[in-house]
Formats: structure tokens, C-alpha cells, sequence
């Protein structure tokens, strides 16, 4: 089984946490590295959906739909 969403999120989030309380940078130097990954995953996201919304896109043309 696969490791629920809600798990995987929660382990994410203390690993983060645990991550920026070793690292022992002050906190507006943590703020910028956020902020840049951040940004980093907004693009991640806004490639995945043209991706996406191309594929499905051809899908349809192709008449290939799931419903």
C-alpha cells in the first residue's frame, strides 16, 4: 500500500522543520530559501498543468475520452 497523502504530507512537514531547526540559519536567511523554492515548485505546478491540459486536450481530438 502507498503511503497516504495525509501521512506523506505530515512527513514532509517535520522533516522541513527539522531540517531548518539544524541548519541553525537565521530566520530571514530561511525566509529567502523558501521563498525561492517556492517559486521553484509554482512553476513545477504551472508546467504540470500545460502538460497536462495538453495531453487531455489531445485526448479529446482523438476521441479517446474516459468518461
Amino acid at each position: 500500500m502507498d503511503k497516504p497523502i495525509t501521512v506523506a504530507t505530515e512527513d514532509l512537514k517535520k522533516a522541513i522543520v527539522e531540517a531548518i531547526n539544524e541548519c541553525k540559519l537565521p530566520a530571514f536567511i530561511i525566509g529567502y530559501v523558501l521563498k525561492d523554492i517556492l517559486t521553484e515548485i509554482e512553476k513545477l505546478n504551472q508546467d504540470q498543468m500545460a502538460y497536462d491540459r495538453k495531453v487531455y486536450e489531445e485526448s479529446l481530438s482523438k476521441g479517446d475520452s474516459d468518461e
